[in-house]
């Protein structure tokens, strides 16, 4: 299963946009880094269609979970631009995202170092 981490990229792009479309600038806080960008629950769509949830959270640990169980847990980082994963998980390897510029509903393409490119959004 491909990360999620990749999301975090992708929404930091968001964040230092300059435009910004209604939705956005009715939203009640913007994150100020690319780490605040990065953290929340986002819903990956891989290259087949399946689907997972991530959680990546203020603490440096991440989850994924595919319809309610944990498929993958680990620790994220942002390292040159791209959002890094280094997964706990047995045979899990580590792989950085870097985002695509998000659509205007907020969705971006997350761009593996290693693998299939993942459509992320946020969900919360």
């Amino acid at each position: 299963m491909r990360k999620i981490a990749l999301l975090s990229a992708a929404l930091i792009l968001a964040a230092c946009s300059g435009s910004e479309s209604e939705s956005q600038k009715a939203a009640p806080e913007t994150p100020k880094t690319p780490e605040e960008a990065a953290m929340g629950t986002f819903e990956v769509t891989n290259a087949d269609g399946s689907k997972m949830t991530s959680v990546v959270s203020s603490d440096r640990s991440y989850t994924d979970a595919i319809r309610g169980e944990v498929v993958e847990w680990g620790t994220w980082e942002i390292k040159d631009g791209k959002t890094c994963f280094t997964p706990q998980t047995e045979g899990k390897k580590p792989n950085c995202y870097t985002s695509g510029t998000p659509a205007e509903d907020g969705s971006y393409t997350a761009t593996p170092d290693e693998g299939d490119p993942v459509k992320i959004r946020k969900l919360s």
